[in-house]
């Protein structure tokens, strides 16, 4: 099922006077995956937050298939759109499989059962995040690339049309990063519209076809588009506040983004 969501110049402070983002716009849509990049304190969390629901903006608006977001209930806005946190800990142990199904929550009756159509979803689900193999293992035991595919099985469980990841590979050694952005890829490419926060312009440039490049410096975003037009040495240095290179990446052939230490480039 195709979905839409778009915010459309939206506005946030979390102090008085202080604004993190202003006329911030980006449309999250079915079989696409969409990058959120920019340095430490440029709202990128902030504004995925915000097309989730979970913050409503100062000003602007956030519409979900043309609904605004505000009018859309919790439990519906649960069943198309899905949101993974930075970071993820159950309380109490749960075995893998026993975690995933927690996604079945939008869906359930008022008693809270599984019905064997939840199970099956969730070993679906299971499957397309490439962790079948781990369903009786307990979560905790996990290593974080695991830990990661599961969490991703868990929001795909909500059977959403959209997801939204904040920083899905932030703790993650370089191989299970690309493997994460790999199977996202993977999932926006079956339809899902995929929306990912990222500190790794390489990753966004290599499997993300649309980004949306946000400032240190200022509130209001700096570009938006491809990798190729947007990952610009002007366009990132402005952004950083700091010199920053763009190559060719040598396999590829995506851009290949690298900054030098400032003590190095006052020399």
């Amino acid at each position: 099922m195709s979905a839409h969501l778009i915010a459309d110049g939206v506005a946030f402070s979390y102090e008085r006077g202080q604004p993190v983002l202003n006329r911030a716009s980006i449309n999250i849509e079915s079989s696409e995956f969409t990058g959120i990049v920019g340095p430490n304190g440029s709202g990128k969390s902030t504004l995925l937050r915000i097309l989730g629901g979970l913050l409503a903006p100062a000003s602007g608006t956030v519409t979900l298939d043309g609904e605004p977001m505000a009018r859309i209930g919790h439990r519906m806005r649960a069943q198309r759109v899905a949101f993974l946190p930075q970071s993820v800990q159950p309380t109490f142990s749960l075995t893998v499989f026993e975690t995933v199904c927690l996604g079945r929550h939008p869906h359930l009756g008022a008693l809270g059962t599984l019905t064997p159509h939840d199970r099956d979803v969730a070993e679906r689900c299971l499957d397309a995040a490439d962790c079948t193999d781990l369903r009786r293992r307990e979560f905790m035991t996990l290593s974080g690339g695991e830990r990661q595919r599961v969490m991703l099985a868990s929001i795909l469980a909500q059977e959403p049309a959209l997801l939204l990841l904040d920083e899905p590979t932030s703790s993650l050694d370089v191989h299970h990063q690309v493997e994460i952005f790999d199977l996202l890829r993977r999932l926006a490419e079956d339809g899902y519209g995929v929306c990912v926060v990222t500190h790794d312009l390489n990753l966004a440039a290599q499997f993300c076809g649309n980004v949306l490049l946000l400032s240190g410096g200022s509130p209001e975003p700096v570009a938006q588009g491809t990798p190729v037009d947007v990952f610009a040495e002007t366009t990132l240095s402005e952004a950083y506040g700091s010199p920053i290179s763009v190559s060719e990446h040598p396999i590829e052939h995506t851009p290949f983004i690298s900054a030098s230490p400032r003590s190095r480039q006052s020399r």
